[in-house]
């Protein structure tokens, strides 16, 4: 009776561009080992290939891989009587990982066949021989890993950035290690540092941001697995407001931040230098964020309640008339009371001579702005006038709406057409690999229902744009239940739904330009909802959205 070895192929590369070469190493191994089991099949045992565990960019310096731990349980399980590879350092760089295998193999009476390192495991010399060649693989494993280390840290000093999926950037497409900047997503990374100086928590900016429908960063790993968009966790926001990328900076040893640095030699310090991207967090703004943080790491309470002044209108709303600059809350001292200023940030970055305007009175200028909100209110003629401004926006706006969705689309149907092309590759070779023409077209059906989601989100927020006039009489109605309800409200409510009407602030001291954001209708016999109400006028937007006009 003829006999039957049933071998497991286990190959490996370490990189995902050594994956992705299609007469790459793994077809080279592959087809290796069927010819090794070919030759050493006879009429009376026959070496069969069962399975073939392909191990894609992983590497071999510890055993947490997902095909190697398929093999070991096919082993448990008897479905294995020979495990095959080319070589020693396919298996394991690693001494102890290896001699475990070893013994886990004897354990169960598994055969290990390597084509480059012919041993035997049943003599003291033979497990030298395999500890002495496991040790050096071991050792190459290392001296790659601390070369790239190097590599890695040279390139961090040289204020280059070295991988990760930041919010607010993308990679530049024509300079490897270069980031510039999504303003779409820039706007959102803002918004989370403008909050948490007004909120003081981690947890609240994490409710605020995900209770308007934003959410994290959707991408692609580099092994080509899709990360949907999800919602902010706490870790998330403590990522992005301790990240010094957003104010063009890279951190060196960024491991070591947390350490004493007067205890670490000088190459192992952390240190932040110049990074060679562009900033979208002021420098203030960072560095008050830190400083609240260390406050409220010291203490139960949160710093940013014990506000002198609310600034009714935060960080991004008030702009300067004569440079273009945002101008941020401050405050001037005087002999028996402090002054709340909006100042304009050209004055703070190049000197008190860049620009006519430094301040802006903070009480006098919100006074202004909330009267002004009341006269629109009362006037029809005014409403009108409004209206025929917003209009004209809204055509200009709903263009990178369309435009998004036709990405969108073109992204789509690419995904379509891959997947086509696996299955008419499939076809032609008369079988294949089936477990990865199942994965492929798995992952694509999880982008393709991705892809799909965010173009209906687009297309509602065109829809939302096309069927937003309101006549003038209606708008003023609901600037006056505005009005009525922004009296019942407390201070630090007014000033996060005054930021909800007002969208902008130009101011010059001879001329002030008001731009608001969209009101919805709330019926006035409901007021007594207030703050949640107006909170949650906007509607869910991802993080790669503004809101809209």
């Amino acid at each position: 009776m003829m006999k039957m070895k049933r071998c497991g192929l286990y190959i490996r590369v370490s990189t995902d561009l050594q994956a992705k070469e299609v007469e790459g190493s793994l077809k080279t191994q592959r087809q290796r080992l069927e010819e090794e089991l070919v030759r050493r099949s006879t009429p009376e045992c026959q070496w069969v290939k069962v399975k073939v565990y392909e191990e894609r960019g992983r590497s071999g310096k510890d055993t947490n891989r997902p095909e190697f731990q398929r093999l070991h349980k096919d082993i448990e399980d008897g479905l294995i009587e020979v495990v095959a590879c080319t070589e020693l350092s396919r298996i394991s760089r690693s001494v102890i990982d290896f001699l475990k295998f070893v013994k886990f193999l004897e354990e169960h009476r598994c055969d290990f066949l390597c084509l480059k390192q012919n041993f035997d495991t049943t003599t003291s010399h033979g497990k030298l021989l395999i500890t002495i060649t496991v040790a050096l693989a071991q050792f190459e494993r290392e001296l790659t890993s601390e070369r790239t280390k190097a590599a890695f840290l040279a390139r961090a000093r040289r204020g280059i950035w070295n991988g990760g999926v930041v919010l607010g950037y993308r990679p530049d497409p024509t300079y490897k290690g270069r980031l510039v900047v999504n303003s779409e997503e820039a706007e959102l990374a803002r918004l989370i540092f403008n909050l948490y100086t007004e909120v003081g928590s981690y947890t609240k900016v994490r409710d605020l941001i995900n209770a308007k429908g934003y959410r994290t960063k959707a991408y692609t790993s580099r092994r080509d697995k899709h990360h949907p968009a999800q919602p902010f966790a706490k870790g998330d926001i403590e990522s992005i407001l301790h990240n010094a990328l957003y104010i063009g900076k890279i951190g060196v040893n960024k491991k070591n931040r947390c350490k004493d640095q007067d205890k670490l030699p000088e190459p192992e310090r952390y240190q932040l230098v110049q990074g060679q991207h562009e900033p979208i967090i002021d420098e203030a703004v960072f560095n008050k964020v830190q400083e609240l943080i260390g406050l409220n790491g010291r203490s139960r309470s949160s710093f940013a309640r014990s506000t002198r002044h609310n600034h009714l209108l935060g960080f991004q709303i008030v702009r300067c008339g004569a440079c273009g600059s945002t101008m941020t809350p401050t405050w001037a001292t005087g002999r028996s009371r402090t002054y709340p200023y909006y100042q304009c940030t050209k004055i703070d970055k190049a000197g008190k001579d860049t620009c006519r305007i430094r301040r802006a009175p903070g009480e006098s200028l919100e006074r202004l702005i909330m009267q002004r909100v009341s006269q629109i209110a009362a006037s029809p003629k005014l409403c009108e006038d409004l209206l025929r401004h917003t209009n004209r926006t809204l055509g200009r706006e709903i263009g990178p709406l369309r435009a998004r969705r036709a990405r969108l689309q073109r992204d789509l149907d690419e995904v379509d057409g891959q997947a086509k092309e696996v299955v008419k590759r499939l076809l032609s070779n008369g079988g294949g690999d089936l477990f990865y023409v199942k994965e492929t077209l798995r992952e694509a059906e999880e982008r393709r229902e991705q892809l799909k989601q965010e173009i209906a989100q687009v297309e509602a927020e065109i829809t939302r744009y096309d069927s937003r006039e309101v006549k003038a009489d209606e708008l003023c109605r609901r600037l006056a239940v505005f009005e009525a309800a922004y009296g019942e409200l407390t201070p630090v409510e007014k000033k996060r739904v005054t930021q909800l009407v007002v969208k902008e602030v130009v101011y010059t001291p001879e001329r002030i330009t008001l731009s608001l954001w969209d009101l919805p209708f709330i019926d006035p016999q409901e007021r007594t909802c207030r703050f949640e109400a107006w909170r949650n006028w906007l509607p869910g937007q991802d993080s790669n959205l503004q809101r809209g006009d």
